[in-house]
């Protein structure tokens, strides 16, 4: 009998009420949603390789801009023709590359994974590192800082290509590299990949 009601007192733990379901059905619910909104988003920001002159892809989050310390309010991502052609060049080997940068840019730049910052003299240049889940691949992504005397600051992509895991650990371990804070890390269910976090919090 003391058994009989230890089980049902278990059952009744671990077994959800109506309301607790109800809430969690709502809570996914309103992830589905931002998760469709945030796709529909980068399809209206995906860049085309035949449009002339400049797109804009994006615009770097309050939350990574204010971690990088990038200057001024307006955080918006321009490219340009000219970088169009140099990313589908760059990737001429597997014409495959150069689609699947253009087609997740803007969700590197939306919501990075990992961001970096580097300054050489008047060079200011900023690094995004997205991980694709779909296609289970890193996107990086290289932005200049155009200064201006007269307007603010601009961001123009200047260079995109799939980035290695090994690649990935050295810039992280180099210093070039961070994770964004806040934001947990992935890389798919490679052994490298789930030493990512490690070698992260071992950075000088």
């Amino acid at each position: 009998a003391d058994a009989q009601q230890e089980q049902r007192a278990e059952r009744a733990v671990t077994q959800p009420r109506g309301d607790a379901s109800e809430l969690d059905l709502r809570e996914a619910a309103m992830d589905a949603r931002s998760s469709h909104q945030r796709l529909d988003l980068e399809a209206v920001l995906r860049p085309s390789r035949w449009a002339r002159g400049m797109q804009v892809v994006g615009a770097v989050p309050d939350h990574v801009a204010a971690q990088l310390a990038l200057p001024g309010i307006c955080h918006s991502v321009w490219l340009h023709e000219g970088t169009v052609v140099h990313i589908c060049e760059r990737a001429n080997v597997a014409p495959a590359d150069s689609e699947f940068v253009l087609e997740w840019m803007p969700a590197a730049v939306l919501h990075p994974m990992f961001c970096g910052l580097e300054r050489r003299g008047d060079t200011t240049r900023v690094s995004l590192v997205e991980y694709v889940r779909p296609a289970r691949r890193y996107l990086y992504l290289g932005l200049r800082v155009t200064h201006s005397v007269h307007a603010a600051d601009e961001l123009w992509v200047s260079t995109g290509y799939p980035m290695t895991e090994a690649t990935l650990r050295r810039y992280l371990r180099s210093g070039r590299l961070e994770p964004v804070q806040g934001r947990r890390l992935e890389g798919g269910k490679t052994r490298t990949a789930r030493r990512l976090e490690r070698v992260a919090t071992q950075m000088p």
